[in-house]
C-alpha cells in the first residue's frame, strides 16, 4: 500500500474523460441503468421486511439518486421539464425545475407498489416560479403532495391563479381534476 502512495508524489495527474454526446442511446441507456438500480435498491429494501434502519435509509436514499438522476438527463436536459408554469420567466433564475410530487413521496409510492419504475421515473415534473416554490415551503408543501392523484391541486394551495402549460404548449384547463393517470397517458408512460 506505501508504494502505491509513493506514486502520488511523483506527478500525479488526474485522469479525464471525454464527454459523452447527447445521442438516443445515452437517454436509453440512462433509463436502463437507472431502472435497474432502482428496482434493484427496491428489491433489497422490501427483503428486509421495510425495517426502518440506516441500511434502508441508505437504499432509499440511492432509489432517490437514480430518480432525480434520469430525470436531471433524460427529462430537465431533453424537454426541460413536462409542465410549465404560464406567464413567467423560464429562465433558470426566475423557475425552479419542481417535482409535482416530491421526489421523496415517489420513493415511498415505488416502495409501496403504488407507482410501477417508469412510472416513478416520469412523474410530472414543473419549471415553477420561484415564489411560488418558496410559498411551498411556508405551506408545509415543498416536500408533500397530499392528492398525489391530482399532482396539481398541491399549487393551487398556493396560488388560485396559477396556469399550467404542457411542455408542448398545450394549457391544462382544470389543474383541479387533471390527474396522475392523465399525465401518464399524455407522456406514454404505462
Amino acid at each position: 500500500m506505501r508504494s502505491n502512495l509513493e506514486q502520488l508524489k511523483e506527478g500525479w495527474r488526474p485522469l479525464s474523460s471525454k464527454p459523452v454526446k447527447r445521442t438516443n442511446q445515452t437517454y436509453i441507456e440512462t433509463l436502463d441503468l437507472a431502472t435497474f438500480e432502482i428496482e434493484r435498491l427496491v428489491n433489497l429494501y422490501r427483503a428486509r421486511d421495510f425495517c426502518e434502519d440506516q441500511t434502508n435509509r441508505l437504499y432509499r436514499d440511492n432509489m432517490d439518486h437514480w430518480l432525480r438522476r434520469y430525470q436531471s438527463y433524460c427529462i430537465k436536459q431533453k424537454i426541460e421539464s413536462h409542465y410549465n408554469q404560464c406567464n413567467v420567466s423560464l429562465a433558470n433564475k426566475d423557475c425552479t425545475f419542481e417535482h409535482v410530487i416530491p421526489a421523496g413521496q415517489v420513493v415511498w409510492m415505488l416502495i409501496r407498489k403504488e407507482l410501477t419504475t417508469a412510472q416513478a421515473l416520469n412523474v410530472p415534473t414543473c419549471r415553477l416560479s420561484k415564489q411560488d416554490d418558496k410559498n411551498l415551503t411556508k405551506k408545509g408543501l415543498v416536500k408533500l403532495n397530499l392528492e398525489p392523484y391530482f399532482p396539481f391541486r398541491r399549487y393551487l394551495q398556493v396560488n388560485k391563479t396559477i396556469e399550467i402549460e404542457t411542455c408542448n404548449g398545450e394549457i391544462i384547463k382544470d389543474l383541479s381534476n387533471y390527474t396522475l393517470l392523465q399525465h401518464f397517458d399524455l407522456f406514454d408512460i404505462s
